[in-house]
């Protein structure tokens, strides 16, 4: 079922909750709660561009909508004032919301930060500093995706690649990449087109000029590592390093990080402890949900939003009904699973 076919069934259904009230319900409940969203990219339109790469794009049309949506009925911080309240134990303003984009690309100076001005709402961009100025040098993940689509791998076996990969150590990672390339056809993968206004990334200039307008520069570390997989040393780097580079070319403090794939599976104590020491106030994650006074500031929820949200999907992410929902379904699967996995062993058993 292609992106588009799977977000039209769940317009359907969320546009059935919002009918029933199931919305309004949710963002009362959360009133006093704060959502933060996850954006990665916006470009001037969507079309033609591949499901699996477009999973994490907005066009311009709609992120305009979406902003002024959240500006008339939302009150839009920026993150590190929503922190501090939360730190503080001190209320947040009614239904608050933080806009926050990951990786770094030239696109979101280029396309939502006009937007984003137009309509007043404040974000963080967290930047993978070791690809900044480095034109279209794509992510390891961006990169393996686009050698696992080429070779048009299912997506079962693509999966247990990435997964394989996440779990790695830097060296035995790249290896691996470099193996996978060379078995899918390596030079006419690394020499297809890429789309520049997609994967060029940000030169500390305009990194500049973007904190210079109002946005929050943070870090989503030097290389785009899963942190969990790191040695002591390596975190330090990823931690330190991205963080005095941002410093050094703003010349203002770096508080903020973003866990690169950010699930519960990606980070881990110990990573929590080297930001603390490196001077961070709070890290987001990936992990769906809304936040209070009780979140730790180092695993702040985040809602993701991407190509196929729609109006109704959209309103129904940011009233917290759509995290819940996904999280419910998410614990009754592994119920069951349990379940099944129990009853499976007992008719085993002799």
């Amino acid at each position: 079922m292609t992106l588009r076919a799977r977000s039209a069934g769940k317009e359907c259904v969320v546009g059935l909750l919002r009918l029933l009230g199931v919305f309004s319900m949710f963002r009362w409940v959360n009133r006093n709660r704060l959502t933060i969203l996850t954006y990665h990219s916006v470009l001037p339109s969507t079309r033609g561009i591949d499901d699996a790469e477009a999973r994490n794009v907005v066009d311009a049309e709609t992120f305009a909508w979406q902003m002024r949506y959240l500006s008339k009925n939302f009150t839009c911080l920026k993150l590190e004032d929503a922190v501090e309240l939360l730190r503080r134990r001190r209320p947040l303003p009614p239904n608050s919301v933080v806009v926050t984009f990951d990786d770094g690309f030239w696109n979101n100076l280029g396309y939502a930060f006009p937007i984003l001005r137009r309509f007043g709402v404040p974000a963080t961009v967290f930047v993978t500093t070791g690809h900044i100025g480095r034109g279209t040098e794509l992510l390891w993940t961006e990169r393996v995706g686009r050698i696992l689509r080429a070779a048009k791998v299912p997506d079962e076996v693509a999966r247990r690649e990435r997964n394989r990969l996440k779990a790695m150590s830097f060296h035995d990672r790249d290896e691996a990449i470099e193996e996978l390339e060379k078995r899918y056809g390596g030079d006419e993968i690394r020499e297809a087109p890429l789309d520049l206004n997609r994967y060029t990334f940000l030169t500390w200039g305009q990194t500049k000029q973007l904190a210079s307008g109002g946005i929050t520069i943070g870090s989503h570390t030097v290389a785009h590592p899963i942190m969990s997989s790191l040695d002591d040393d390596r975190r330090r780097v990823e931690v330190m390093q991205s963080k005095q580079e941002i410093e050094r070319h703003l010349g203002t403090p770096c508080k903020l990080f973003s866990y690169p794939n950010g699930t519960s599976n990606d980070f881990c104590e110990s990573d929590k402890e080297s930001l603390r020491e490196a001077g961070y106030l709070a890290a987001v994650t990936q992990i769906a949900g809304v936040n209070d006074e009780q979140t730790d500031h180092f695993e702040l929820r985040r809602v993701n939003i991407g190509q196929g949200h729609g109006t109704q999907l959209f309103i129904a992410q940011v009233s917290g009904c759509w995290p819940w929902l996904r999280s419910t379904v998410a614990r009754l699967r592994q119920s069951m699973a349990a379940r099944g996995r129990v009853l499976a062993e007992a008719s085993n058993r002799p």
